[in-house]
């Protein structure tokens, strides 16, 4: 119960800064999402109910500070739980790195699409054309790549984290053990 309420309050935290801080950074850096790499985590982890828990909170955090429908990224958190869980327990079955990261990729475009979406209809339903016909496909597309080695970039910092923490954690009751 401990460790789902401090997720709870990780995730919070997490669609706090994803809403407030992380949105205005510019350019491709303003896509990266905190709250997914989150949910990948504890999926990866086998962690299902903390990372639904997760999700949901992150979900909620982010909708008080959006100006999307309330409880759009709820749902697609949500969404994007449920199929972070198939692909590590049916495509992704190996516990590496590398798997981690093709979830992340994987869940990460499925959310921009599903966010193009969204505000494909928001757009719509307002009176304004679904899609701006300013920028070219090239530069969309560079965009599109640029965001994805952002979150995979942080992503690695995010697993080269957890190792280092997981090591000098061994390492300290290891020693404590002994001593």
């Amino acid at each position: 119960m401990r460790r789902t309420l401090a997720v709870i309050a990780i995730a919070l935290a997490l669609g706090l800064v994803q809403a407030s801080f992380v949105r205005a950074l510019p350019g491709a850096a303003s896509s990266l999402d905190l709250p997914l790499i989150m949910v990948v985590a504890l999926v990866t982890g086998f962690r299902f109910g903390d990372a639904f828990a997760a999700a949901a909170a992150a979900g909620l955090a982010t909708d008080v500070l959006s100006s999307m429908p309330f409880g759009v990224f709820t749902a697609i958190l949500l969404a994007l739980a449920f199929v972070t869980m198939a692909l590590a327990t049916r495509v992704f079955t190996h516990r590496s790195w590398l798997g981690t990261i093709g979830i992340n990729a994987a869940a990460f475009a499925l959310s921009n699409v599903l966010l193009l979406v969204v505000r494909a209809v928001r757009a719509t339903f307002a009176g304004f054309p679904p899609f701006s016909a300013s920028a070219p496909a090239a530069t969309l597309a560079s965009r599109a790549f640029a965001a994805l080695g952002w979150q995979l970039a942080a992503v690695a910092l995010a697993i080269a984290l957890a190792a280092w923490a997981r090591r000098s954690f061994s390492r300290f009751f290891l020693l404590r053990r002994d001593a």
